[in-house]
């Protein structure tokens, strides 16, 4: 499914309006394709330099299984 960069842009601004200081990026299945959590990252990072970002991806690249 493609990156809606418009629904980004938007919640950047909520961001940016709310005055964020830490950022968490968490898509579905990122494990497998991290490209939209990099991108939406990098958005972040352009507009909010001095937010802390953090993305799944790079926390915890795998699935985790948490049903016992």
């Amino acid at each position: 499914m493609p990156l809606d960069l418009e629904s980004v842009t938007r919640a950047i601004d909520q961001l940016i309006e709310h005055e964020v200081e830490a950022v968490g990026i968490c898509f579905l299945h990122s494990f497998k394709n991290s490209q939209h959590e990099e991108t939406v990252a990098q958005m972040v990072m352009d507009r909010l330099p001095h937010a802390s970002v953090s993305i799944s991806s790079r926390v915890a690249p795998r699935f985790a299984n948490t049903s016992a």
